[in-house]
Order: C-alpha cells, then structure tokens, then sequence
C-alpha cells in the first residue's frame, strides 16, 4: 500500500465526526445600529438611501398625480421602447391616463426575445416591498415578470405604494408567501447597476440599468 493510499485508508476507519453548527442567529437589527423602527419615518429614511446610490425618488400625493409624473418621465422616450409588466397599480394607472397608456404595455406571457428587449429603453413594474434601511427594492418573480425587464432596459422604473415600504430586509422577507409555489426566486435591487472594477473609478450601468427611478404614492 502507498502513503496515499494508506492515509486514506486511516481517514476511513476514523471517520468524519460531526460538525456541530455554533454559528450564532443573528438578526438584522442586531447588525446595524441606524436600523429603523416600525414609527420612524420610512418615507425619509428610504428617500435618503436611496438617493445616497444614485437613486431617482419621487412621492406623489395620489394616483392622480402619479401620472402626471410618469408622464413626465418618459416624454422623452417613445412609446415602442417601454414596456411595463402587469399589476393592479399600473393598470389602474393606464385607466386614469389615456395619455401614457402607451407607454404602458404589458409584455406578460409573451414571448420576447433578448434582441427586442435590447431595443427597450424603459422598463416599468411594481414591487413586493420597499425596504427602508438599505434603500432597496424586493421583486420576487411574479412582480418581476421574469426579470429581465428589470434588468436588460437602461431605465427601471418602480411604482409602488407607501405602505409597501417596511423597515429591514427581515421584515421584507416576511411579507413574501413562502407557500405558494407560483414563484422561484426573489431579487433585491439597491441602486443602479454600478462596478468600479476598472481603475477603481464607478461605472453606472455596467451590468444593469444605469437610471433606478422610484415612484411612491402617499398611504
């Protein structure tokens, strides 16, 4: 028998003891003192964050004037290079502004191919929930439409409500239906995409999009 051999040969005979998992439970609140409680204002708190990535924040007071702003937003595209995924609150909004209807296709259940999706400029959804302390948004796949709309257009844009912002990734987690097997994976976006890999100067836009506009409305 060789010295490789015969040492694996004693590895067998002792075996592998059991590992026991010491590792402690952290919990969220227990990493960052600047976490936010349930009565801090998340409005400013998420503004800020959001704002300190490069973020683009807008709150509106109603759905009124949600479109209003959106239309503002995107009368510099055209109509063909945006497209949004489906929601309750955009298609209320598509109802109350004949005037950005067209920017507001929804692109469910078609079948897209990653050339036309090159052609976009803007690309419109909702989100799970909004999470305060880091700035971010949770998308998981329904609320993402399989993610590339999120992720291939220059411009994202989210339309969400002020009651879906909560305060840490924990509590962001916990909103998500665990049982439902619609879905397969959730994503969390903070910021626009940005490296500074190269000469250590920052890049937006290197692997995502290079605009994150958020759009709120008031509870």
């Amino acid at each position: 028998m060789n010295s490789k051999n015969e040492i694996l040969s004693r590895l067998r005979q002792r075996g592998s003891p059991a590992r026991e998992d010491n590792a402690p439970q952290w919990e969220d609140k227990d990493l960052f003192a600047d976490f936010p409680g349930p009565s801090d204002n998340l409005i400013d708190i998420f503004s800020h964050q959001l704002n300190k990535l490069s973020g683009d924040f807008h709150l509106v007071n109603n759905k009124e004037e949600m479109v209003k702003t959106l239309k503002s937003l995107l009368e510099d595209s055209e109509p063909e290079q945006c497209k949004a995924h489906k929601s309750p609150l955009i298609d209320e909004l598509k109802m109350l502004g004949p005037e950005i209807r067209d920017y507001l296709t929804f692109i469910d259940g078609d079948e897209i191919s990653s050339e036309e999706f090159e052609r976009l400029e803007v690309g419109i959804t909702g989100a799970d929930c909004l999470i305060a302390r880091t700035g971010s948004i949770l998308l998981h796949t329904v609320s993402a439409g399989g993610r590339r709309l999120s992720v291939l257009p220059p411009t994202h844009i989210v339309i969400a409500e002020e009651k879906q912002i909560v305060p840490s990734l924990d509590e962001a987690f916990n909103t998500l239906d665990h049982d439902q097997d619609i879905w397969s994976y959730a994503t969390i976006i903070t910021g626009p995409s940005r490296t500074s890999d190269i000469e250590k100067q920052l890049v937006l836009g290197a692997h995502g999009p290079k605009k994150l506009i958020v759009l709120i409305i008031k509870s």
